[in-house]
């Protein structure tokens, strides 16, 4: 009863739905998932608070990306995506490389551990090839660990473009001055990108 297994047993272009069932504990990823199935969704059955969401997707050993979605089309809702065990491997939580998919109400907390948050190479969402997809009440990174290198919390490579993000939150906290909220590769752009009611917020170390 893996995510992965449940992945596998879709069938693309039917609008199969897998349902992860919220709870005390995650549904950990021992090797990283392909999402390669288009028009498979993927749903929380838990309570849609706006962060930090009970049906929780993480990892047990070192791998990166956490989560690549490839596939177009797909719905994922009332989900949060935990990313960071303290290895030097974990880069990149998700690398969306599909189209016409749509994240709502989705967390996606990287840098979970003090290794990765100070690893110039970590990403929190990595757009390579995505385009026309869109994000809703969504929010991007955590203000748990604080960054000290120069990573990203989202990163657009290979003419992605044309994504929407719609009352979204960009969250970190720092202890230096190099991190950084979105970067953009050469040729990683193509058309529009929207933010729309977003709020990027940043605390310094001693925040509280």
């Amino acid at each position: 009863k893996t995510l992965a297994k449940a992945e596998s047993m879709c069938v693309a272009n039917q609008n199969d739905c897998v349902y992860l069932i919220g709870g005390t504990a995650s549904a950990a990823l021992s090797e990283s998932l392909t999402w390669d199935k288009d028009y498979t969704h993927l749903f929380g059955i838990c309570s849609p608070v706006p962060l930090s969401q009970r049906a929780r997707i993480s990892h047990s050993a070192n791998f990166s990306p956490m989560i690549t979605v490839s596939a177009s089309g797909c719905w994922f809702d009332n989900l949060c995506f935990l990313y960071g065990r303290g290895g030097a491997d974990n880069h990149i939580l998700m690398t969306v490389s599909g189209d016409h998919n749509v994240f709502s109400r989705i967390s996606f907390h990287n840098n979970m551990h003090q290794t990765e948050a100070d690893d110039a190479d970590t990403i929190c969402v990595n757009f390579s090839g995505a385009q026309e997809d869109a994000f809703y009440n969504c929010t991007f990174g955590a203000e748990t660990i604080e960054r000290g290198a120069a990573n990203t919390i989202l990163e657009f490579d290979a003419s992605s473009g044309r994504l929407l993000f719609k009352d979204c939150m960009f969250k970190s906290m720092t202890d230096d001055t190099s991190p950084i909220a979105v970067r953009v590769n050469a040729g990683g752009l193509i058309g529009e990108n929207i933010f729309d009611g977003c709020l990027f917020l940043n605390y310094i170390e001693n925040w509280d």
